[in-house]
């Protein structure tokens, strides 16, 4: 029996969990090797949840867009990674063909929690958002109408998804957006070198399925003009201090990297980040959009 345990352990301690010690007695030799054959047991459950997860990665990586569309006029780049193998956060652009003209939507959500459960709802809201940008009506009618429907799916469990949501309109020159909830769109114009905040009063989708949703314009980005649209998990990292990141740190990447391209400063942003958090373990996963205005 102890030969037997022993070359189960050594199988194990390589990776095998084929093997299953004989209990052939019930002295202690019997209780070690049931012992054994639990942790074995346990070995393999765990395998096949890392294997489950792995796969689920994989499929939520699908889910980001592999490039940023190319507008006249405006520059574009965004990026995501997770404190886990799946996360809450998601971007997105939706391109489609509306009234004869080309339209680009943005969006970028943020799901309460972590893990397996955020990722099931942030697949389903994703797919809601894009079911709804390209149908007949105005933004912020098709956002209410994925809010009912994404708020019956959640019921009392308790969670919900904050979203900002742009639509790009060229052939008028503005861009329409809605915030549910969400952490402010910061826009920066480094000729005038000030910032402001695109804020909104509606609620996080999930909450309140009647809830009516309000959109709003703004002018086409110009040159020297930066909208940063994030999840809090770049602006609340911490430091091992325990000092936050914040606004003013988020804030002072974007004018000192102004000049460089919408992938540039999203790689700047996050390793000031980085760099900031040091030994401190990263807290919330982070997602970013960067839309600068170009020359056409």
């Amino acid at each position: 029996m102890f030969d037997n345990q022993t070359r189960v352990l050594e199988n194990v301690s390589q990776g095998d969990l084929s093997r299953r010690v004989p209990v052939t007695t019930s002295d202690e030799m019997g209780v070690i090797a049931g012992h054994t054959n639990s942790m074995i047991g346990s070995l393999r459950e765990g395998v096949r949840m890392r294997e489950g997860l792995m796969i689920a990665k994989e499929v939520q990586e699908h889910f980001l867009p592999g490039y940023a569309p190319e507008l006249p006029g405006l520059d574009m780049a965004g990026m995501s990674f997770f404190i886990d193998e799946t996360g809450g956060d998601f971007y997105d652009f939706i391109e489609w063909e509306s009234d004869n003209s080309r339209k680009v939507a943005v969006a970028v959500g943020d799901v309460s929690g972590h893990g397996i459960g955020a990722a099931l709802l942030m697949a389903a809201g994703r797919a809601l958002l894009r079911q709804g940008a390209t149908a007949p009506g105005s933004m912020a009618r098709n956002i209410s109408q994925a809010n009912m429907h994404l708020a019956r799916d959640i019921g009392d469990t308790g969670r919900f998804m904050t979203l900002f949501f742009m639509t790009i309109v060229p052939v008028e020159g503005i861009l329409i957006w809605v915030n549910a909830g969400h952490q402010p769109a910061l826009l920066y114009d480094s000729c005038e070198d000030e910032f402001r905040e695109l804020r909104g009063e509606d609620i996080p989708l999930g909450v309140e399925e009647n809830w009516q949703y309000h959109e709003r314009r703004m002018d086409m980005l110009v040159p020297g003009q930066i909208l940063l649209i994030g999840t809090d998990g770049a602006w609340e990292a911490h430091n091992p201090a325990g000092e936050m990141f914040g606004s003013n740190g988020v804030q002072q990447v974007v004018r000192d990297n102004s000049d460089r391209s919408a992938q540039e400063l999203l790689i700047a942003i996050v390793d000031a980040v980085v760099e900031f958090s040091g030994e401190s373990v990263q807290e919330d996963d982070v997602t970013l959009v960067v839309l600068k205005g170009l020359d056409k």
